[in-house]
């Protein structure tokens, strides 16, 4: 017989969760924030969670998100800010954003979370309408970790840096896969044209620039987690896998860390300065040559 342990739910505020049907439930990891309506509110509701300073660290809304205008159903879903009369409970995971995304991507570093707020004092608006309410509140340590409050600021720092350098490397992706389609789509235009030969033959050049640059950011061959086993990993799956090193523990990163690090950004670097010299070369010579040859704007 199949035991059931748990069945998965759909928390009001959009998240997928499991509720146990043999054991209790532990509270939710993360700040816990309550607050009350007198009445369902007629427009938005927002909670902006911030730094002791004033910085937005993200802002949550209570409208749903809007889907994606390419289908994919791949990106990680926002949280919703509940917004019913009475008392309403929201939990922030203490996460910074995450790094840009590949469409389509889900391997491990597709979905690596943001870093975590270190210890210190936050902050959290609440808004309704044109009205707002702010609360601080603070995050403290485990008393049992013996980490400073510096080790863990260098902690979050380098995380960021991390987090910053695999996001570059996904837009540069992002950037390339677009360019790459419009370039099919302006060599099929080309179709019946006299200089149809010679535009596809550009095109395929331009493609296999990119193609190379895009091959050293990230595995092209890898469409799912178990990828990662089968395939090298490139310099996006280097970073994710460098950021999960800096956060497995509450310790201040080693030496050999932000070593690694910085090798890594020099190599993405160096892709990304070569990405800017193909467009300016290579894509805009090519839109050049659409133009000299006259493929039409739109194709009917």
């Amino acid at each position: 017989a199949t035991m059931v342990t748990f069945r998965p739910e759909e928390t009001p505020e959009g998240i997928k969760a499991p509720r146990l049907l043999d054991a209790g439930q532990n509270p939710p990891d993360g700040v816990v924030v309550f607050y009350a309506l007198k009445e369902p509110p007629e427009g938005e509701v927002t909670l902006t969670f911030l730094d002791a300073e004033g910085r937005e660290i993200r802002t949550f809304s209570s409208k749903a998100p809007e889907r994606p205008q390419n289908g994919a159903d791949d990106e990680k879903k926002e949280p919703r800010v509940p917004a019913r009369a009475g008392l309403n409970r929201f939990v922030w995971d203490l996460r910074y954003p995450a790094p840009e995304r590949v469409e389509g991507y889900a391997t491990p570093e597709a979905t690596a979370p943001g870093p975590l707020a270190p210890p210190g004092r936050y902050q959290v608006r609440l808004t309704v309408g044109d009205r707002s309410w702010t609360e601080w509140f603070e995050v403290v340590k485990d008393p049992r970790v013996t980490a400073t409050q510096e080790d863990f600021d260098a902690q979050f720092a380098l995380l960021v840096q991390i987090r910053d350098k695999l996001s570059q490397t996904h837009a540069a992706v992002n950037r390339i896969r677009r360019i790459k389609r419009q370039l099919e789509e302006w060599e099929r235009r080309a179709e019946g044209l006299p200089a149809h030969p010679e535009v596809r033959q550009r095109a395929q050049a331009v493609t296999d620039a990119l193609t190379a640059i895009e091959e050293d950011l990230i595995q092209v061959k890898a469409k799912v987690r178990e990828d990662a086993l089968n395939y090298p990993l490139k310099l996006n799956a280097k970073l994710g896998s460098l950021m999960a090193v800096v956060a497995s523990a509450d310790a201040r990163p080693t030496r050999q860390a932000v070593e690694v690090f910085a090798e890594l950004a020099r190599q993405v670097d160096a892709c990304l300065a070569r990405l800017d010299e193909t467009v300016q070369r290579d894509v805009e010579g090519f839109g050049a040559l659409l133009r000299e040859v006259g493929v039409p704007l739109v194709a009917v």
